[in-house]
């Protein structure tokens, strides 16, 4: 966290996905459906990621749905995910 009450934790180094981010918000807030896959090893900060941006999604668009898959026998949740 970035030690300010209610505001999102500090990400450092995540500017490029930042950009994909706010272009999908862009899209969002323009009443198309965007959606986004964060995807990577365990323990490389995917989720911490998530929940910096979501204070900001949720400014931005009125629903935002969060999806997790716990490894490769996440099958059934895989295949939601795929069918999106």
């Amino acid at each position: 966290m970035n030690g300010i009450p209610g505001a999102a934790p500090l990400i450092i180094g995540r500017d490029h996905e930042s950009r994909l981010i706010d272009a999908a918000l862009e899209r969002a807030a323009g009443g198309r459906r965007a959606v986004v896959l964060v995807e990577g090893e365990p323990g490389i900060g995917k989720s911490r990621f998530v929940e910096a941006c979501e204070t900001e999604m949720l400014a931005l668009v009125t629903q935002v749905v969060r999806l997790r898959c716990y490894g490769e026998e996440d099958h059934d949740l895989r295949r939601l995910v795929e069918k999106l």
